[in-house]
C-alpha cells in the first residue's frame, strides 16, 4: 500500500503533466517518489530566458504538511540561491510556519522559475550575486548570459555555472 505522501506526489505529478506549465519539467529520480529532479527554464522575456536548470526536490513520508527540501543542481549566479548548496532562499521553503499544505509541486517549481528573474532582495544568500545586481547591473547581466549559455550546453550533471 502506497503512503500518503507517495500518493499526493502522484497526483501531484499528474496535475502538473497535465497542465504543461511552460519551461518546467518533472520527473522521479528513482522509483523512490520521494525524490525528484525538475528542469526549469527561465520565463521568456526575462534575463533568464533559455537558461535550462535542474532542481531536486526531496520530500518526506510528512508531505504536505511539511514542504520539500529543494536544492538547484545547477547553481545560478543569483542573490537568492546559496553558491555553495545550491539552496534557494523562498520563505516558504525556509519557514515551517509560512509553508502550506495546498501548496503543491507545481507551486513550488513555479515559485522557482519566478524566483530567477525577481530577486528578492530582503532575502539574499549570495552577497556577490547581490552586490553586482545592485551596483553593476551591466556586469551582473553579463554573468547572467553567461550561465544561460553554459547551462544549455550541460546535460544534467551538478554544477556551478559561475565559479
Amino acid at each position: 500500500m502506497r503512503s500518503r505522501a507517495y500518493l499526493l506526489l502522484e497526483r501531484d505529478n499528474e496535475d502538473l503533466q497535465k497542465a504543461r506549465l511552460y519551461g518546467i519539467s518533472v520527473r522521479p529520480a528513482s522509483d523512490n517518489l520521494l525524490t525528484w529532479r525538475a528542469n526549469i527554464r527561465g520565463l521568456k522575456d526575462s534575463i533568464w530566458e533559455g537558461a535550462v536548470l535542474q532542481v531536486s526536490l526531496s520530500y518526506t513520508e510528512e508531505y504536505n504538511d511539511v514542504p520539500p527540501a529543494v536544492t538547484f543542481n545547477t547553481i545560478p549566479f543569483h542573490p537568492n540561491v546559496e553558491p555553495r548548496t545550491g539552496k534557494p532562499c523562498v520563505d516558504f521553503l525556509d519557514k515551517p510556519s509560512d509553508w502550506n499544505p495546498r501548496y503543491t509541486m507545481s507551486y513550488v517549481l513555479l515559485a522557482i522559475q519566478t524566483l530567477l528573474s525577481n530577486p528578492v532582495m530582503e532575502d539574499v544568500v549570495h552577497l556577490e550575486a547581490a552586490d553586482s545586481l545592485l551596483n553593476r547591473p551591466e556586469e551582473y547581466r553579463r554573468t547572467v548570459l553567461h550561465c544561460v549559455k553554459i547551462s544549455r550546453q550541460i546535460d544534467g550533471k551538478s554544477v556551478h555555472l559561475v565559479k
